[in-house]
Protein backbone atom coordinates (compact mmCIF):
# COMPACT_ATOMS: atom_id res chain seq x y z
CA UNK A 1 0.00 0.00 0.00
CA UNK A 2 2.90 2.36 0.63
CA UNK A 3 3.69 2.73 -3.07
CA UNK A 4 0.02 3.41 -3.84
CA UNK A 5 -0.10 6.07 -1.14
CA UNK A 6 3.03 7.76 -2.48
CA UNK A 7 1.61 7.69 -6.01
CA UNK A 8 -1.66 9.14 -4.73
CA UNK A 9 0.15 12.00 -3.02
CA UNK A 10 2.14 12.76 -6.17
CA UNK A 11 -0.99 12.68 -8.35
CA UNK A 12 -2.86 15.04 -6.02
CA UNK A 13 0.11 17.41 -5.93
CA UNK A 14 0.21 17.51 -9.73
CA UNK A 15 -3.55 17.72 -10.05
CA UNK A 16 -3.69 14.57 -12.17
CA UNK A 17 -5.14 11.06 -12.10
CA UNK A 18 -2.69 8.16 -11.88
CA UNK A 19 -3.87 5.02 -13.66
CA UNK A 20 -2.69 1.99 -11.73
CA UNK A 21 -2.76 -1.78 -12.15
CA UNK A 22 -3.04 -3.94 -9.04
CA UNK A 23 -0.64 -6.91 -8.82
CA UNK A 24 -1.98 -10.21 -7.48
CA UNK A 25 0.40 -12.84 -6.10
CA UNK A 26 -0.58 -16.25 -7.49
CA UNK A 27 2.63 -18.26 -7.31
CA UNK A 28 5.57 -16.19 -8.56
CA UNK A 29 6.26 -14.76 -5.08
CA UNK A 30 7.70 -11.60 -6.57
CA UNK A 31 5.17 -8.79 -6.05
CA UNK A 32 1.46 -8.48 -5.40
CA UNK A 33 -1.36 -8.89 -2.91
CA UNK A 34 -2.65 -12.33 -1.92
CA UNK A 35 -5.91 -13.43 -3.61
CA UNK A 36 -7.59 -13.69 -0.20
CA UNK A 37 -6.97 -10.01 0.54
CA UNK A 38 -7.36 -8.71 -3.02
CA UNK A 39 -10.80 -7.23 -2.42
CA UNK A 40 -9.71 -5.44 0.73
CA UNK A 41 -6.61 -3.92 -0.85
CA UNK A 42 -8.41 -3.04 -4.09
CA UNK A 43 -10.97 -1.08 -2.07
CA UNK A 44 -8.23 0.77 -0.20
CA UNK A 45 -6.37 1.62 -3.42
CA UNK A 46 -9.55 2.68 -5.24
CA UNK A 47 -10.42 5.02 -2.35
CA UNK A 48 -7.14 6.93 -2.58
CA UNK A 49 -7.45 10.43 -4.09
CA UNK A 50 -5.88 10.89 -7.50
CA UNK A 51 -5.91 7.16 -8.23
CA UNK A 52 -7.80 5.40 -11.03
CA UNK A 53 -7.76 1.62 -10.62
CA UNK A 54 -7.52 0.76 -14.31
CA UNK A 55 -6.20 -2.80 -14.21
CA UNK A 56 -5.44 -5.92 -12.21
CA UNK A 57 -2.90 -8.57 -13.18
CA UNK A 58 -0.75 -11.51 -12.23
CA UNK A 59 2.19 -13.32 -13.80
CA UNK A 60 2.75 -16.98 -14.72
CA UNK A 61 5.79 -18.70 -13.23
CA UNK A 62 5.90 -21.73 -15.58
CA UNK A 63 4.15 -20.67 -18.77
CA UNK A 64 7.11 -21.79 -20.88
CA UNK A 65 6.97 -25.36 -19.52
CA UNK A 66 5.24 -28.19 -21.35
CA UNK A 67 3.16 -29.06 -18.29
CA UNK A 68 0.71 -26.20 -17.75
CA UNK A 69 -0.68 -27.53 -14.46
CA UNK A 70 0.77 -24.68 -12.42
CA UNK A 71 -0.60 -22.14 -14.92
CA UNK A 72 -4.09 -23.48 -14.28
CA UNK A 73 -3.51 -23.29 -10.52
CA UNK A 74 -2.36 -19.69 -10.81
CA UNK A 75 -5.27 -18.78 -13.06
CA UNK A 76 -7.71 -20.22 -10.52
CA UNK A 77 -6.13 -18.08 -7.80
CA UNK A 78 -6.35 -15.03 -10.05
CA UNK A 79 -10.02 -15.70 -10.71
CA UNK A 80 -10.58 -15.99 -6.96
CA UNK A 81 -8.94 -12.59 -6.51
CA UNK A 82 -11.15 -11.10 -9.23
CA UNK A 83 -14.21 -12.47 -7.45
CA UNK A 84 -13.08 -10.93 -4.15
CA UNK A 85 -12.75 -7.58 -5.92
CA UNK A 86 -16.14 -7.83 -7.66
CA UNK A 87 -18.05 -8.58 -4.46
CA UNK A 88 -16.71 -5.30 -3.11
CA UNK A 89 -18.55 -3.59 -5.95
CA UNK A 90 -15.32 -2.62 -7.69
CA UNK A 91 -15.25 -2.96 -11.47
CA UNK A 92 -11.75 -2.98 -12.97
CA UNK A 93 -11.80 -2.63 -16.78
CA UNK A 94 -8.52 -4.35 -17.68
CA UNK A 95 -7.73 -7.81 -16.32
CA UNK A 96 -4.60 -9.52 -17.64
CA UNK A 97 -2.37 -12.51 -16.95
CA UNK A 98 -1.57 -14.02 -20.37
CA UNK A 99 1.97 -13.81 -21.77
CA UNK A 100 3.71 -14.99 -24.96
CA UNK A 101 3.62 -18.66 -24.01
CA UNK A 102 -0.05 -18.74 -23.03
CA UNK A 103 -1.46 -16.52 -25.79
CA UNK A 104 -1.45 -19.46 -28.19
CA UNK A 105 -1.59 -22.43 -25.81
CA UNK A 106 -4.16 -21.18 -23.26
CA UNK A 107 -6.35 -18.73 -25.20
CA UNK A 108 -9.11 -18.97 -22.58
CA UNK A 109 -6.84 -17.00 -20.24
CA UNK A 110 -6.47 -13.96 -22.49
CA UNK A 111 -9.13 -11.93 -20.64
CA UNK A 112 -9.09 -8.18 -21.50
CA UNK A 113 -5.47 -7.82 -22.52
CA UNK A 114 -2.38 -9.91 -23.21
CA UNK A 115 1.25 -9.09 -22.51
CA UNK A 116 3.14 -10.24 -25.58
CA UNK A 117 6.89 -10.11 -24.99
CA UNK A 118 9.43 -12.43 -26.59
CA UNK A 119 7.12 -13.36 -29.48
CA UNK A 120 7.08 -9.70 -30.56
CA UNK A 121 10.70 -10.35 -31.48
CA UNK A 122 9.74 -13.41 -33.50
CA UNK A 123 11.06 -15.89 -30.95
CA UNK A 124 9.38 -18.59 -28.88
CA UNK A 125 9.59 -18.60 -25.06
CA UNK A 126 11.03 -22.12 -25.07
CA UNK A 127 11.18 -25.35 -27.04
CA UNK A 128 8.40 -26.72 -24.82
CA UNK A 129 5.90 -24.20 -26.17
CA UNK A 130 4.12 -25.44 -29.28
CA UNK A 131 5.43 -23.61 -32.36
CA UNK A 132 2.01 -23.19 -33.93
CA UNK A 133 2.71 -19.83 -35.61
CA UNK A 134 5.28 -18.92 -38.25
CA UNK A 135 7.34 -16.24 -36.53
CA UNK A 136 10.24 -14.39 -38.16
CA UNK A 137 13.04 -12.87 -36.04
CA UNK A 138 12.35 -9.14 -35.84
CA UNK A 139 15.64 -7.94 -34.36
CA UNK A 140 19.03 -8.19 -36.03
CA UNK A 141 22.39 -7.15 -34.64
CA UNK A 142 24.88 -6.27 -37.36
CA UNK A 143 28.38 -4.81 -37.51
CA UNK A 144 30.88 -3.81 -40.17
CA UNK A 145 34.41 -5.15 -40.32
CA UNK A 146 36.95 -2.56 -39.16
CA UNK A 147 40.22 -4.42 -39.74
CA UNK A 148 41.50 -7.43 -41.68
CA UNK A 149 44.89 -9.05 -41.32
CA UNK A 150 46.73 -12.27 -42.13
CA UNK A 151 48.46 -14.21 -39.33
CA UNK A 152 50.77 -17.18 -39.58
CA UNK A 153 50.38 -20.67 -38.18
CA UNK A 154 51.24 -20.63 -34.47
CA UNK A 155 50.31 -16.99 -33.90
CA UNK A 156 47.70 -16.21 -31.26
CA UNK A 157 44.66 -13.94 -31.07
CA UNK A 158 43.28 -11.82 -28.23
CA UNK A 159 43.69 -11.52 -24.49
CA UNK A 160 45.26 -14.51 -22.82
CA UNK A 161 46.32 -15.89 -26.24
CA UNK A 162 43.47 -18.41 -26.04
CA UNK A 163 43.30 -18.97 -29.80
CA UNK A 164 46.26 -20.33 -31.73
CA UNK A 165 46.14 -20.49 -35.51
CA UNK A 166 46.69 -24.02 -36.80
CA UNK A 167 47.21 -22.71 -40.34
CA UNK A 168 47.79 -19.36 -42.08
CA UNK A 169 44.65 -17.52 -40.99
CA UNK A 170 42.83 -14.37 -42.04
CA UNK A 171 41.41 -12.49 -39.05
CA UNK A 172 38.73 -9.80 -39.21
CA UNK A 173 37.85 -7.46 -36.34
CA UNK A 174 34.35 -6.27 -35.46
CA UNK A 175 33.65 -3.13 -33.36
CA UNK A 176 31.43 -4.85 -30.79
CA UNK A 177 32.30 -6.29 -27.40
CA UNK A 178 30.97 -7.12 -23.98
CA UNK A 179 30.23 -3.42 -23.34
CA UNK A 180 27.74 -3.72 -26.21
CA UNK A 181 26.15 -6.88 -24.85
CA UNK A 182 28.23 -9.51 -26.63
CA UNK A 183 28.77 -12.11 -23.93
CA UNK A 184 32.32 -13.10 -23.01
CA UNK A 185 31.00 -16.66 -23.00
CA UNK A 186 31.17 -16.43 -26.81
CA UNK A 187 34.96 -16.35 -26.61
CA UNK A 188 36.25 -19.04 -29.00
CA UNK A 189 32.69 -20.25 -29.39
CA UNK A 190 30.00 -19.83 -32.01
CA UNK A 191 30.11 -17.89 -35.24
CA UNK A 192 28.74 -14.89 -37.12
CA UNK A 193 27.49 -14.78 -40.70
CA UNK A 194 29.50 -13.01 -43.39
CA UNK A 195 28.37 -13.18 -47.02
CA UNK A 196 26.00 -15.93 -45.88
CA UNK A 197 28.88 -18.06 -44.56
CA UNK A 198 29.89 -18.97 -41.02
CA UNK A 199 32.86 -17.09 -39.61
CA UNK A 200 33.97 -18.59 -36.26
CA UNK A 201 34.58 -16.30 -33.29
CA UNK A 202 38.24 -16.57 -32.23
CA UNK A 203 39.95 -15.31 -29.11
CA UNK A 204 38.32 -13.69 -26.10
CA UNK A 205 35.54 -11.16 -26.54
CA UNK A 206 37.04 -7.74 -25.71
CA UNK A 207 35.24 -4.76 -24.21
CA UNK A 208 34.71 -3.03 -27.56
CA UNK A 209 35.80 -5.55 -30.20
CA UNK A 210 35.97 -9.21 -31.12
CA UNK A 211 37.69 -11.18 -33.83
CA UNK A 212 36.50 -13.74 -36.35
CA UNK A 213 38.21 -16.24 -38.64
CA UNK A 214 37.41 -15.37 -42.27
CA UNK A 215 40.02 -17.60 -43.91
CA UNK A 216 37.46 -19.63 -45.83
CA UNK A 217 35.45 -16.64 -47.07
CA UNK A 218 36.58 -14.93 -50.25
CA UNK A 219 37.16 -11.22 -50.82
CA UNK A 220 36.66 -10.05 -47.25
CA UNK A 221 37.18 -6.31 -46.90
CA UNK A 222 36.90 -3.55 -44.33
CA UNK A 223 33.30 -2.34 -44.32
CA UNK A 224 31.75 -5.73 -45.08
CA UNK A 225 28.54 -6.27 -43.09
CA UNK A 226 28.38 -9.12 -40.59
CA UNK A 227 25.28 -10.57 -38.94
CA UNK A 228 25.97 -11.19 -35.26
CA UNK A 229 22.49 -12.66 -34.73
CA UNK A 230 18.93 -12.22 -35.93
CA UNK A 231 18.09 -14.76 -38.63
CA UNK A 232 16.59 -18.23 -38.53
CA UNK A 233 20.03 -19.75 -39.10
CA UNK A 234 21.68 -17.56 -36.49
CA UNK A 235 18.98 -16.65 -33.98
CA UNK A 236 19.12 -15.24 -30.46
CA UNK A 237 18.12 -18.76 -29.40
CA UNK A 238 21.32 -20.12 -30.93
CA UNK A 239 23.42 -17.49 -29.14
CA UNK A 240 21.58 -18.31 -25.91
CA UNK A 241 22.46 -21.97 -26.37
CA UNK A 242 26.15 -21.10 -26.77
CA UNK A 243 26.14 -18.84 -23.72
CA UNK A 244 23.99 -21.11 -21.54
CA UNK A 245 21.20 -18.61 -21.03
CA UNK A 246 17.84 -17.66 -22.59
CA UNK A 247 17.05 -15.59 -25.67
CA UNK A 248 15.44 -12.92 -23.47
CA UNK A 249 18.83 -12.14 -21.92
CA UNK A 250 20.59 -12.09 -25.29
CA UNK A 251 18.13 -9.46 -26.57
CA UNK A 252 18.09 -7.39 -23.38
CA UNK A 253 21.88 -7.41 -23.15
CA UNK A 254 22.28 -5.37 -26.34
CA UNK A 255 23.43 -2.09 -24.85
CA UNK A 256 22.39 1.46 -25.65
CA UNK A 257 25.74 1.98 -27.37
CA UNK A 258 24.37 0.13 -30.40
CA UNK A 259 22.22 2.40 -32.62
CA UNK A 260 18.69 1.15 -33.29
CA UNK A 261 17.24 1.37 -36.78
CA UNK A 262 13.49 0.73 -36.97
CA UNK A 263 12.05 -0.58 -40.22
CA UNK A 264 8.35 -0.50 -41.13
CA UNK A 265 7.20 -3.32 -43.37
Amino acid sequence: MRSAELLSAAAVKLGKKAKVHLAIETGMNRIGFSPEHAGEFAAEVAALPGIELEGVFSHFAMADAKDKTFCHEQYAKFQRALFKIRVRGIEIPIKHISNSATISELPEMQLDMVRQGITLYGLWPSDDVGHCLNYEPAMKVKAKITFVKQIEQGETVGYGRTFTADRPTKIATLPLGYADGISRKLSNKGYVLLKGKKAPIVGKICMDQFMIDVTDIENVEIGDEVLVFGSRELSADKVAEWTETISYEVLCAVSKRIPRIYINR
